[in-house]
């Protein structure tokens, strides 16, 4: 590494750093464990921590997931996306971290800053058994990103626990995060119905589908608000009939892994 690139490099973590502090608030802790908090408790607690004015803080939206219920609440830095029952910020968009540009900064780096960001800012990120379990980049645009995934595995069985971070290409910012940290609820981690068992029901269910390949994860998953099981999620690709191509959530089926039940996919 030259020095020039060696200074490039600082100055992009410092950049990052920075912005990483924003991102603190109340996700490495509670503020109110207990019950459900307001929308006011919740933008108290950003005008605290990020030293803001009440003015600065606009209710967005409320959004429902697997995990809870969060409240989308706007800054003049992020947007942030806090669970109603924990305090924790599960989510945050940084805005104008997104650089037009080519892609300025290769896998490895890039990966070191992720883990970095997601050692630091998720609970438990290092004492919970995670890995990384998916990464890419999206270069097909004038704005090209890395998308980082950690989950946490329990005897191989994925759990709903994951940590995500999105970062520019051009420049390694941090353009926002996804997360949840929740306690488990299954305690049977071990399937009754197989694998192939799984990939057959999804083949029966797509059967209009011309299928290119079938993959599956043993994983729990949440099937409705508060509510998780022990699943093989299947991932389908392929053609159906028409041609239309069919890939992504749309092809995910969520097959019971005790009963062999399809279940419906709740994120």
């Amino acid at each position: 590494m030259t020095k020039k690139d060696l200074i490039c490099v600082l100055g992009i973590m410092l950049y990052i750093s920075l912005i990483m502090v924003s991102a603190e608030v109340v996700y490495q802790k509670s503020i109110n464990p207990v019950g459900t908090l307001s929308v006011e408790a919740i933008s108290q607690s950003l005008v605290t921590n990020l030293h803001l004015n009440q003015s600065d803080i606009t209710y967005l939206r409320t959004e429902e997931k697997g995990a809870g219920t969060l409240y989308a609440l706007a800054t003049p830095g992020a947007d942030y996306y806090v669970n109603s029952k924990t305090g924790h910020i599960d989510r945050a968009i940084f805005l104008g971290a997104d650089a037009i540009g080519k892609v300025g900064i290769g896998w490895d780096e890039t990966e070191k800053m992720a883990r970095s960001y997601a050692d630091t800012y998720y609970t438990d990120f290092s004492v919970l058994n995670t890995s990384l379990y998916s990464k890419y980049l999206n270069d097909m645009n004038e704005i090209p990103v890395y998308f980082f995934t950690w989950y946490e595995f329990k005897n191989g069985v994925r759990t709903p626990n994951y940590f995500d971070v999105t970062l520019s290409a051009v420049n390694g910012q941090i353009i926002g995060f996804n997360s949840d940290n929740v306690p488990i609820q299954v305690t049977n981690l071990k399937p009754s119905i197989t694998k192939e068992q799984a990939e057959k029901l999804a083949r029966q269910k797509w059967a209009s589908v011309n299928l290119s390949s079938l993959t599956s994860v043993l994983a729990i998953n949440y099937i409705e608000p508060g509510k998780q099981a022990l699943v093989w999620e299947v991932h389908g690709e392929g053609k159906e009939d028409a041609g239309v191509t069919t890939v992504g959530f749309g092809d995910v089926l969520l097959v019971d892994a005790i009963n062999g039940t399809i279940l419906p996919f709740y994120i």
